[in-house]
């Protein structure tokens, strides 16, 4: 499922480009074009002429000392950061799918690089602020709860009630 994936992304990457949809079939090692439609259409709910408008997001997978993690981004920001064991993954991967309407593909991010090394700075106590730009996606009182969230420096904690007063909502600890 991952290769194909891979595959569909990068043909997706190369609709976005302008190259024809015969073309992209065959080279992606479609043998018909019947196929690679069918294929589209299970992955992306989509047509070729429509993926050409899909974005795609690469995936890979992240060491770190707590365990494996699967960053996704695209060139610009960080879309998620997650270990890869966490029993949500999967419904966060259709989640991010859907918000973004983009194809997740496995592959090479300028963004994910930085992801992997300020981890590996971090962890060898050598950064304590992260400077990957990130991409927020949700309601806004979930942005205004992330923003909080980045608002806490290094090594200091906050409590629910406390992040929820600096909101103006007072007994929101629970919501959202």
């Amino acid at each position: 499922a991952w290769q194909r994936e891979r595959r569909i992304g990068a043909a997706v990457g190369e609709l976005n480009g302008g190259e024809s949809v015969t073309a992209t079939a065959f080279r992606s090692g479609y043998e018909s074009l019947s196929g690679f439609r069918d294929a589209l259409a299970d992955l992306l709910g989509a047509t070729p002429t429509a993926a050409r408008s899909k974005r795609v997001l690469h995936a890979r997978q992240l060491t770190t000392p707590l365990g494996p993690m699967l960053g996704v981004a695209d060139d610009a920001a960080l879309h998620l950061l997650e270990f890869t064991d966490r029993r949500g993954l999967d419904a966060q991967l259709r989640r991010l799918r859907r918000l973004t309407g983009a194809v997740i593909t496995p592959g090479p991010a300028r963004v994910l690089t930085q992801v992997e090394n300020e981890l590996a700075q971090y962890f060898a106590g050598e950064r304590q602020r992260f400077d990957v730009p990130l991409a927020l996606a949700g309601t806004p009182f979930q942005l205004a709860v992330w923003r909080q969230l980045l608002a806490i420096p290094s090594g200091a904690t906050r409590c629910y009630d406390e992040l929820a007063r600096s909101l103006g909502r007072a007994g929101a600890q629970r919501a959202g």
